[in-house]
């Protein structure tokens, strides 16, 4: 199932339980070659950023373990995520209030991307404490390396 989501200018296209021919529609509408989006294709071992000279992917896990395989372009922002036996399942609604209670020009795909995120690892940051959650997210510069590649996209 694929649903549009729009804001201003920015396009969410948020894919659940895809077929094979959907996902290569996907990557022949965005410009995705194989090497970039045949991740989608499978479940990920780990959480992962590549940065590409047009677009990031990033793969993060819900407290479910849903998988989240998420492309960032400069004008757009595709999720692609499963709902299956051996996939957790992930709500995406808690993110679209939110961007829909912002102005739809200031919503960018950097910020959907961050929206997405933060919604992800709130509830581990709940279950651990906030202070020190943070910390152990936070620890190594991770955060600035990830907003100077985030900038470049949003």
């Amino acid at each position: 199932m694929r649903t549009l989501h729009e804001f201003g200018t920015t396009r969410w296209i948020d894919v659940i339980d895809p077929t094979i021919d959907e996902l290569d529609e996907l990557a022949a509408e965005f410009g995705l070659g194989y090497r970039t989006f045949d991740e989608a294709h499978r479940r990920a071992a780990r959480p992962m950023m590549r940065h590409y000279p047009d677009h990031v992917y990033v793969v993060a896990f819900s407290g479910s373990f849903a998988e989240i395989d998420m492309y960032l372009g400069p004008s757009w922002f595709i999720t692609v995520r499963r709902h299956g036996p051996e996939d957790g399942e992930w709500d995406a609604q808690p993110v679209l209030d939110r961007a829909d209670r912002l102005r739809p020009e200031s919503v960018s795909s950097g910020l959907l991307l961050t929206m997405l995120l933060e919604e992800l690892v709130e509830p581990v940051w709940v279950a651990v404490g906030d202070d020190e959650g943070h910390e152990r997210v936070m620890r190594g510069g991770c955060r600035e390396r990830s907003r100077s590649r985030l900038a470049q996209h949003g």
